[in-house]
């Protein structure tokens, strides 16, 4: 009778595949903070003398454009 032998993996393995996973969720929250920056901006017309502004959050950040 032939039974199959189910080997763990290795526990490094298994670390590594932990540390990719919570560098991908990561990545995802950090996508996920920029687009909502983006929709929370406000465009603001340019003011007298300050022709070249730049559009900022509401905590007054510049909106990285690109």
């Amino acid at each position: 009778m032939n039974s199959i032998i189910v080997r763990p993996i290795p526990i490094q393995l298994y670390l590594i595949l932990v540390k990719i996973n919570v560098e991908i969720k990561m990545f995802k929250s950090f996508i996920a903070i920029i687009r909502h920056a983006e929709e929370k901006a406000i465009y603001l017309p340019p003011a007298p003398g300050n022709l070249h502004r730049e559009p900022t959050t509401r905590k007054g950040q510049a909106v990285i454009s690109g």
